[in-house]
Formats: C-alpha cells, structure tokens, sequence
C-alpha cells in the first residue's frame, strides 16, 4: 500500500528543457507530484509524458544532437583551448567599474564563440553569481555530458566612440531626442558635481 501511494505523489514528465541535476531536453523523468506542477510544467521546462508525446521527444533529441558537440574528443579540446586564456566580455560601465545591468549567459556564449570559433548554447553557462562588475570571474561551461570547463572570464568596460548621436530621454539639449555622447557625458559630470 506504501508504495502505490508513493506513485500517486509521482508524475511522469518529458523535459523540454535542460534541468541541472535531473536532465537534458527530451528525458522522461519521474518527479514529485508538487515540484512537477509548481515549477517544472508552469516555467515550460517540462510537459506531461503520455503515449503520443514520442514523436516530440524524438524531435526534442534530434535538435539536441543538432546544437551539441560531436564528440568527447573536439569538447575536450575545445575545454582545453578555453582553459589556457581569458575570454573577454565588453559591457556598459559606470566610474566605479559598476555596470549597468548584469553580463547574461548569452553574452558569455557570443564571447566564447567569438574565442573558440564553435557554437555555445547560452544554456550551458553556469553563472555563480550575477556578474554586476568589471573585473575577473570564473564561469562554468558544460560542453558534453562528460566535459564541461571552468573558464576565466575578463568583464571590461566598454569604450564609447566619441561623435557617436545617443538617443537620451530627458537629457538632451533645447528639447533634441538625440545628442552626441560628448554632450552627454559634459551633462552627467555637471549634474553629479
């Protein structure tokens, strides 16, 4: 009796989405009952398994095999390329070195990319901590369910060309929308002394 209740509180799901610690996309699983309707099934990582649901599990895997690395042997070597440098991350910073907003896991993958020359899906970036200034920072990469690299990630400010016309609400002169960043940064200093 114990053990047909413990199914009752059980839910079979297929994934639609990675899942640390419980799978890739297209995986049936078997879940609690609350943690399958509470989190997995409202946030689209999941949907409910039934019969007919394997031909989206095939094209789920089929895309998959599609974005991943080909074999253990280019993941290892594109784990050891990545370890013996620095990738760089250019965002938008104030004078402390704070940025404005967070580098995303998108803006690590186009780093990466651009680094290594080979497609990383921005859902294989683990990220710690937001990452909210300049500065050196370790990121986790998860190449091939085997391989996966600890990188060192180089967050620096990004240079804005001067001459450049930024689009400014409520900061432009004599009631212009646009102004150049010269302007721009004369107006901040003065309303920040």
């Amino acid at each position: 009796r114990a053990e047909t209740e413990r199914q009752k509180n059980m839910a079979k799901l297929i994934l639609t989405h990675e899942v640390t610690g419980l799978g890739e996309p297209g995986d049936v699983v078997t879940v609690k009952d609350g943690y399958a309707r509470n989190y997995l099934v409202p946030r689209g990582l999941a949907t409910a398994w039934s019969k007919g649901a394997e031909s989206e599990v095939n094209a789920i895997r089929k895309a998959r095999k599609a974005r991943e690395i080909a074999s253990l042997e280019d993941a290892r070597a594109i784990r050891d390329s990545l370890q013996s440098k620095a990738v760089v991350v250019k965002a938008k910073a104030g004078n402390g070195g704070r940025l404005f907003g967070a580098v995303t896991t998108a803006d690590i993958a186009a780093a990466v990319e651009a680094s290594v020359a080979q497609k990383i899906d921005r859902r294989k970036v683990e990220i710690g901590q937001p990452i909210k200034s300049t500065g050196d920072f370790t990121v986790s990469l998860r190449l091939h369910p085997e391989v996966s690299a600890n990188i060192k990630l180089k967050v620096v400010a990004a240079e804005f060309p001067l001459g450049q016309v930024v689009w400014v609400p409520g900061v432009a002169e004599g009631g212009k929308s646009t102004v150049p960043i010269e302007t721009l940064f004369k107006t901040a200093s003065l309303r920040l002394n």
